[in-house]
């Protein structure tokens, strides 16, 4: 199988899982640290001086229409010392089946290891380590094989926890490269690389409720001009709904004054000039907030 523009994935190595089949050798058992573009490290791109493991000469990172995400804690981009959070990164790009990835978490005071990675399911996901290099402090999660077939069509999802560390370390960055590949056995440049990070900061507060259960659709998905909105509600309570970046920043909203109890479906119209990306819908009562994932197409 061959991955665009390695990210980390499969290198031909002795530390590479092979797996034998009656079609070829298949190679995706994550490769070797230090590939997400974090401070001091690089990506497989083969943009980097002396690094071709899915590129050569020339490739650069995120050359296409690729759009890769990294969800935290459901969206709320803030931490509670202690406490373990789920982590989403995530890559959407029409067309491609095969994917994988690299995800490291630093301080940003001084980019050192931050926090630990809790993996419950090691099917798709694998923890590394390294014992050389610049880095000997940093964890690293990667994909496994299996975690290299997407579950849906043109998107590469993975998912895990992630302990806070046990104090206040101020802002903390996550720095993902992701890996979209045709899939044809070799590592070259048609293999596509694409980077993105997500700074969360400490927070002492506690989140709001779900007013709204497991009630809420979103669609379609991926989304072009218009997206679409269903929930139920139990009461009735002014709801917003607004369109938010992975930053956090506001691109478009959405005021209910007072909205009934019952089914309901609303539309948020999608700004002309908004990027190609993934991005948050927010949706809040008088009770809490509920956020989701879209992409942008």
């Amino acid at each position: 199988m061959r991955f665009r523009k390695q990210i980390l994935l499969t290198v031909f190595s002795a530390t590479t899982l092979m797996i034998v089949t009656g079609v070829g050798i298949r190679k995706s058992a994550g490769g070797p640290p230090y590939n997400t573009g974090a401070p001091d490290e690089k990506t497989c791109s083969g943009g980097e001086s002396g690094n071709a493991c899915h590129g050569g000469v020339g490739v650069v990172d995120n050359p296409g229409d690729g759009v890769p995400a990294i969800l935290f804690n459901g969206g709320n981009n803030y931490y509670v010392s202690g406490q373990t959070y789920t982590i989403k990164p995530s890559i959407y790009h029409a067309g491609v089946d095969r994917f994988g990835f690299q995800i490291v978490a630093l301080k940003n005071v001084d980019n050192s290891n931050a926090g630990r990675f809790v993996l419950a399911d090691t099917s798709k996901v694998r923890m590394q380590r390294p014992t050389w290099g610049c880095c000997q402090d940093r964890w690293y999660v990667m994909h496994q094989y299996y975690g290299t077939f997407p579950a849906s069509a043109n998107l590469g999802e993975w998912s895990f926890q992630w302990t806070a560390p046990p104090a206040n370390e101020g802002a903390i960055t996550f720095y993902a490269a992701f890996l979209a590949a045709n899939n044809n056995g070799v590592n070259d440049s048609l293999d596509e690389t694409y980077t993105t990070t997500l700074t969360i900061y400490p927070y002492t507060g506690i989140n709001g409720g779900d007013p709204f259960g497991q009630s809420i659709r979103v669609f379609p998905i991926p989304a072009k001009n218009r997206v679409n909105i269903s929930y139920e509600l139990g009461n009735t309570t002014p709801v917003s709904i607004a369109l938010l970046d992975m930053q956090g920043r506001i691109w478009a909203t959405r005021l209910i004054e007072s909205d009934t109890p019952g089914e309901h479906t609303l539309s948020v119209d999608i700004p002309d000039d908004l990027p190609k990306a993934v991005y948050l819908l927010r949706l809040v009562s008088e009770e809490g907030e509920v956020l989701k994932r879209i992409v942008v197409q």
